[in-house]
């Protein structure tokens, strides 16, 4: 899949979802990769979301899910985005960041990008693409 050429700004608005794991999804989210798998983001604009600016985590309701899927994102790239100004004011207890990477999975990575924090922080250099 490929997440390209997007401004995402602003995504501030109270998450009011009340479906499973919709409701659990943070408000001021940019773009959050739960899970998935070669998720390509490259040249988005993500700018001014409270909590995360683009992030990628593992599934944590995959445990719950009969059909035994992977709870891990692998392969995903984060690379040429513009992504600053995110992650000032989180919520649901997670450390804000433009650039937001909970370490599971294998092949993640980041190159390129703009941006002024990340956890973890070096983001880039500890999980830099190869391609």
């Amino acid at each position: 899949m490929l997440i390209a050429a997007n401004r995402i700004y602003n995504n501030n608005r109270a998450n009011q979802s009340t479906e499973g794991d919709l409701e659990s999804i943070p408000a001021g989210a940019g773009i959050l990769i739960v899970g998935s798998d070669s998720v390509r983001i490259h040249s988005n604009e993500v700018t001014g979301n409270n909590t995360l600016g683009v992030a990628i985590i593992q599934n944590p309701l995959a445990s719950q899910d009969s059909r035994k899927i992977d709870l891990n994102p692998n392969g995903d790239e984060v690379k040429l985005n513009v992504v600053v100004n995110n992650g000032t004011k989180p919520s649901g207890g997670l450390s804000g960041a433009d650039l937001f990477y909970d370490g599971s999975g294998n092949g993640n990575c980041f190159a390129k990008n703009r941006f002024k924090t990340s956890v973890p922080p070096d983001i880039e250099a500890t999980f830099p693409c190869h391609h």
